[in-house]
């Protein structure tokens, strides 16, 4: 082989290789190209699923706060009514607690008492229960559902009508044991005492255990907690006879706000389980 021979082969090889590096350099900027097109997609595809959620966890927060506005407006409605039984009764010198978070007003000692082991009411308890029954009368009706001819003798606000579920008027006793053929009576007792304060309200004023709700539900309704439930600091570890846990409390239900929003609900429902 000629040295011209042996040039032209070394130039049709170069030629060649470079061809091939020109091949694969082209190759691997198509893949690149390729790739860079399907990452740039999935990005848009990623950013519009993002802001779709971000859309939908907008409208839920909107919805949430919506519904606990409502949610506040219904618990300022109680503290309304809370306020003005309070104030009706310490003008009539009836002495009660009121614990506005709870929507409970609390008849103690110094309003209803009962003596350990009784259901019975003294004279001065019949006369304070018919007192109270005079106010709760006054006041818990333009927060039911009245007929328009009737709230507007009361001179009821809109807003109130309706808003008011159930009143639980709920019997206590202390943790002193009533046993009775081997079971404890305290659970019976404090049943006995709710209905016999249920009963002394119905005698004094009839329309106040008549009132219904929007559901036209009956919105006065018994329970007894026997000695389960002692007020604060009044958790005893001995039976102790303490006549501040022998009580009636009457708790006050309101009507939660309505909604037909699955997506609220599912979210409350979520929350609940936290």
């Amino acid at each position: 082989m000629t040295e011209r021979d042996a040039n032209s082969r070394l130039e049709d090889d170069g030629a060649s290789y470079m061809m091939s590096v020109s091949d694969i350099m082209s190759g691997l900027l198509f893949v690149f190209v390729i790739t860079l097109m399907a990452f740039v997609l999935n990005f848009q595809q990623a950013q519009r699923e993002a802001q779709a959620e971000q859309d939908s966890l907008r409208e839920e927060q909107e919805s949430l706060r919506a519904l606990v506005s409502a949610y506040s407006g219904i618990e300022d409605l109680r503290e309304r009514m809370l306020r003005e039984l309070e104030r009706a009764l310490e003008a009539q010198e009836i002495q009660v607690t009121v614990d506005y978070d709870q929507g409970v007003l609390r008849l103690d000692e110094r309003a209803i008492e009962f003596e350990t082991g009784s259901a019975s009411l003294g004279d001065r308890a019949r006369e304070n229960a018919a007192v109270i029954a005079d106010v709760l009368v006054d006041v818990v009706p333009c927060y039911t559902q009245l007929s328009a001819e009737e709230a507007a003798g009361r001179g009821c606000d809109s807003q109130t009508l309706g808003t008011l579920e159930a009143v639980f008027i709920e019997g206590h006793t202390d943790n002193v044991p009533m046993i009775r053929q081997g079971v404890d009576q305290n659970w019976e007792l404090s049943a006995n005492r709710a209905i016999r304060a249920y009963r002394q309200f119905e005698d004094v004023s009839p329309r106040l255990t008549e009132l219904i709700n929007r559901d036209d539900q009956r919105v006065f309704s018994v329970a007894g907690y026997g000695a389960s439930r002692p007020l604060p600091g009044r958790d005893y570890d001995v039976p102790t006879a303490d006549a501040q846990n022998r009580r009636i409390d009457l708790r006050f239900i309101m009507e939660p706000p309505k909604t037909d929003d699955p997506e609220v609900i599912e979210a409350l429902r979520g929350r609940g389980a936290e």
